[in-house]
């Protein structure tokens, strides 16, 4: 796993957080609330995903995938912010993430439970964004002096 770790930080981490939370993130957060602006980077993250769509991931799974999407953009956005604007936390996390879900945990699960799996995933990960949003006060770290 160090392998598809070590290459999901310098090919897909990488990549996505500079573009998402290093570039558009702090652009947006200048003349929107947080919480707005880690929307608007959802769905354009999501967009960038298009092609993955019915290939890594299957169609019925597309749905699940997207809330956690959402779901994982409230915590990036906070692990951005409270990093006083450093993209090394967001990667981290987003290559461990993948590291772990597409390199292990998701071998683990049977092909009749997947659906369900990714289900129960994403609601993890919605759940885990809601509590983000509530427990900043909204602002996901946003103003931490810098």
């Amino acid at each position: 796993m160090l392998d598809r770790f070590i290459i999901g930080f310098l090919f897909v981490a990488l990549g996505e957080e500079a573009a998402w939370r290093g570039f558009l993130l702090p652009f947006l957060q200048r003349r929107l609330h947080p919480v707005i602006a880690t929307l608007i980077v959802a769905a354009i993250w999501a967009i960038w995903h298009l092609p993955l769509w019915g290939s890594e991931f299957a169609w019925n799974i597309v749905p699940a995938f997207l809330v956690s999407l959402l779901g994982a953009s409230f915590i990036l956005s906070w692990l951005y912010n409270s990093a006083r604007g450093s993209i090394l936390m967001p990667m981290l996390m987003h290559a461990t993430l993948n590291t772990v879900s597409a390199g292990y945990a998701l071998h683990l699960v049977s092909a009749s439970d997947l659906v369900s799996f990714w289900w129960l995933y994403s609601g993890l990960w919605l759940a885990a964004g809601f509590l983000t949003i509530l427990a900043t006060g909204t602002r996901l770290g946003f103003g931490i002096s810098r």
